[in-house]
């Protein structure tokens, strides 16, 4: 065994920490969208829940609330890119957002998967290092 072979496995190893580094902030990214999406479509249901003319509390972010009165719980406005702006029903939009968050859901499974393979493949490649290291150790100089 050469201290090469052992130079090149380590740098695998290496490459494989930096992609499971890089899929848990991407596994981050898509769980805080998830959140974002859940908590839009939930205050799109419950506003249009309460009804016309009922107190609401509308969340501003950061876990933050306003009291509002409500008009009409039956229209909400959508962003849909680019600063463009839409009225539509809170049904369409309702269902529009859960759209998004099945897409996100699948998106977080697929992370998650690609994350196990890479760990797998790293913690093979460790064993392959510690024992190529193991190897290169043993032997005469």
């Amino acid at each position: 065994m050469s201290e090469e072979q052992l130079r090149r496995a380590a740098a695998v190893l290496d490459s494989y920490r930096g992609q499971l580094e890089a899929l848990s902030r991407q596994s981050e990214v898509v769980r805080v969208s998830l959140d974002e999406y859940r908590r839009a479509r939930e205050t799109v249901v419950r506003y249009r829940e309460a009804g016309a003319g009922k107190e609401v509390l509308l969340p501003v972010g950061a876990d933050s609330f306003v009291r509002a009165t409500s008009t009409d719980p039956e229209k909400v406005l959508t962003s849909i890119g680019s600063d463009l702006v839409i009225e539509d029903s809170a049904e369409n939009t309702a269902k529009r957002l859960e759209a998004r968050i099945e897409s996100l859901e699948k998106a977080a499974s697929a992370v998650s998967t690609r994350m196990g393979e890479v760990q797998s493949r790293a913690d093979a490649q460790s064993a392959a290092v510690e024992e190529l290291y193991a190897k290169t150790q043993g032997e005469p100089r």
